[in-house]
């Protein structure tokens, strides 16, 4: 899973397609901007918002979590990490 999805997610999601080697599949994206929910990014769906990251995790058997560093700087970092730890 991808949180944020901005313009660096959509370059993240080019290189892991373009990079073959790697082993990332990318079941989903999540974001606050309700506006961009529903929508696909590189045929990966934004599913939903930041307050829904537990259950969007067991619900896509998340292993991993990229948070890029655009999108921390938007958020408070520790409230994102603190849902993860949960």
């Amino acid at each position: 899973m991808i949180i944020g999805a901005g313009q660096t997610t959509t370059s993240m999601l080019n290189e892991i397609r373009a990079n073959r080697c790697n082993q990332y599949n990318v079941r989903c994206i999540l974001d606050d901007d309700r506006t961009k929910i529903g929508r696909d990014i590189n045929l990966v769906p934004v599913v939903g918002d930041t307050s829904r990251l537990i259950e969007t995790v067991k619900k896509y058997e998340i292993e991993i979590i990229i948070i890029p560093e655009s999108f921390l700087k938007k958020l408070n970092r520790n409230i994102i990490l603190n849902k993860i730890q949960e």
